[in-house]
């Protein structure tokens, strides 16, 4: 019975303060510098804010925050806040956006028209980002680079980070150039990346498609409910696991292939340069199995089986497929 009366009460308030919204407007800049060095280390928490990181040739961080949005209270008292705390310390510059709204029975409608970070900094300063929302882009980067987002996209371009670690929880990831350790960790998003050079790179991905082109390295991917593409990349050691998704590999030729996929639910093709060598071999449990491997040499097939060599037989291939097709041919 309270619980009814409360509601009815709060209803009857919310209904007799429509017609009186308070609106008003924020508009808020802030713009801090500071000094930095090499070791330096940026903590940006940037809430639902853009962010754009470039480089240039001054020993400063310099930092811009423009925020502006429509606001409109309906109900009893309450306001929205912005604000921004810059701190140093150490070698750590802390940069933490806050938006408040004081209590009130009712609620706040804001429509936010800019909420930007423009950061411009030496490239050797590490990065530390946090957002709960917005897009994050830096290119031209040689500092190490952590970016945790909930809600946005990430793009980075030209980075020359010797780690790079982005955990996307619902956005897309794109990199166009990086060179370096690279650690994925996306829900519900897709990652598209184009000219790598990872000397490690793992990725776990859940409900979102990989694509990696033109690339090379080391790589652990582990996929579930999404597509694997991989087209004209070099590498030595390959391990994949993917759940409820297709799996398709154009590899170029390396002195020792190491590669290892397992599949749950979906076919997997493979496509190898010529002049690779390995042992294969290729098991599923409801699936066919295609080879087309000139030259390749002792020849055991079963059923849901077959094994083999081609070249010299020095690497590896492995593959494994609960339901799924195996296609393992060489490229023309």
């Amino acid at each position: 019975m309270r619980k009814t009366v409360f509601a009815f009460l709060a209803a009857s308030i919310l209904i007799a303060s429509t017609d009186s919204a308070e609106a008003s407007k924020i508009s808020k800049y802030f713009h801090e510098s500071f000094d930095v060095e090499k070791g330096s280390i940026l903590h940006l928490r940037h809430g639902d804010g853009d962010v754009t990181i470039t480089p240039w040739d001054k020993e400063v961080l310099d930092v811009e925050v423009r925020y502006r949005a429509d606001v409109k209270t309906i109900g009893v008292g309450g306001k929205h806040k912005f604000d921004v705390e810059f701190k140093e310390t150490g070698s750590v510059i802390h940069v933490i956006g806050r938006e408040k709204s004081s209590s009130s029975i009712g609620f706040h409608h804001f429509k936010l028209h800019e909420y930007t970070y423009t950061i411009r900094a030496p490239e050797y300063l590490e990065l530390n980002l946090d957002g709960d929302g917005g897009d994050v882009e830096i290119e031209d980067w040689e500092g190490n680079i952590e970016c945790t987002l909930e809600d946005g996209d990430v793009e980075l371009r030209n980075i020359g980070s010797s780690e790079a670690s982005i955990d996307l929880e619902d956005g897309d990831l794109r990199i166009d150039g990086l060179r370096g350790d690279l650690l994925v960790d996306g829900e519900d998003g897709d990652v598209l990346m184009r000219d790598v050079q990872a000397r490690q790179c793992r990725i776990r991905l859940e409900d979102g498609d990989l694509t990696i082109r033109r690339s090379e390295g080391d790589f652990e991917i582990d996929l579930s409910d999404g597509e694997i593409d991989l087209d004209r990349v070099r590498a030595e050691m390959l391990e994949l696991s993917v759940e409820d998704g297709d799996v398709e590999l154009d590899l170029l030729e390396v002195d020792r292939i190491d590669l290892d996929i397992r599949a749950y639910d979906g076919d997997v093709t493979v496509n190898l340069e010529p002049g690779m060598s390995a042992a294969f071999s290729i098991d599923t449990r409801d699936g066919r199995i295609r080879t087309d491997l000139p030259g390749a040499r002792d020849l055991d097939r079963e059923r849901n089986q077959v094994s083999g060599e081609i070249g010299t037989g020095e690497g590896r291939i492995h593959i494994r497929t609960v339901d799924g097709d195996v296609t393992l041919r060489e490229s023309r």
